[in-house]
């Protein structure tokens, strides 16, 4: 089976490539954590719920196969 993996960075213009090693850095040895769940897509209307009421820490992901 083929698994494909992406990493998305994103930034702002403030910083220079210094900055950007450094924070990566962090990343890669664990000192930044961002929660993430996987949901299904029947638990979009949960997750849109909690969205609203601003009780999302993190991010989720969502799987369209579920």
């Amino acid at each position: 089976m083929l698994e494909l993996w992406s990493i998305e960075i994103k930034g702002s213009y403030v910083g220079n490539r210094q900055d950007t090693a450094e924070a990566v850095d962090f990343f890669v040895r664990g000192k930044v954590h961002c929660p993430f769940k996987i949901v299904g897509l029947s638990e979009l209307p949960r997750v849109f719920k909690l969205m609203a009421e601003g009780k999302i820490l993190g991010r989720y992901d969502l799987d369209t196969t579920k």
